[in-house]
């Protein structure tokens, strides 16, 4: 596992039509709208944003989370499109003895429907997978988010299972559908 091509320089991806690049502090107002909207959150681990200062600190924690060498969160923008973030992606964690990450994603409702974060997640799983040398990737579901299983398992993921209350978030304990991805079945697609 090659972890230093993460986080010697923050790597930029590019995709047929998009560019994950690093978080700013300047994309705080696209955070913050991306967060406060209840169809980005309904599945997600975080509580609908209300205030332009929750996205001042999540950027701050996924900075600090990179900095500290622990995961990878990149805007996901549209080539030509200004540099304005449409939505984030990354690894979440790496597992050094284990050789695999976990992802995790979302995207501005005004851009669902046209096959971008699987385009995003694709060119993730590349870097995964080649530059990295990932054996494994994860991502974890809750029950219901049916859009994000279409995005996994049309990238090859498998369901592995239901962790009965695995998350735990807003006073409550959330079951999560677990999905991963072996660097030789990415291979034969």
């Amino acid at each position: 596992m090659n972890l230093e091509r993460c986080f010697t320089v923050f790597p930029s991806l590019e995709t047929p039509r998009l560019v994950l690049r690093a978080l700013r502090q300047e994309d705080r107002l696209a955070i913050f709208q991306l967060f406060s909207s209840p169809e980005v959150v309904q599945y997600y681990d975080l509580t609908q944003f209300e205030a332009l200062d929750q996205a001042d600190h999540l950027i701050a924690a996924l900075i600090r989370r990179y900095e500290q060498r622990q995961a990878i969160r990149w805007a996901i923008t549209l080539r030509g499109g200004g540099d304005r973030l449409i939505g984030t992606c990354g690894f979440n964690l790496f597992d050094t003895c284990g050789h695999f990450g976990e992802i995790g994603y979302d995207l501005h409702p005004t851009f669902w429907g046209q096959g971008l974060i699987t385009e995003a997640i694709a060119g993730v799983l590349r870097f995964g997978f080649r530059e990295v040398a990932l054996n494994r990737i994860e991502a974890n579901v809750l029950p219901g988010n049916r859009a994000s299983v279409r995005v996994l398992t049309k990238l090859g993921f498998k369901f592995e299972g239901l962790l009965r209350q695995r998350g735990y978030w807003a006073n409550a304990y959330h079951d999560l559908e677990w999905y991963g991805l072996l660097r030789q079945e990415w291979e034969m697609i």
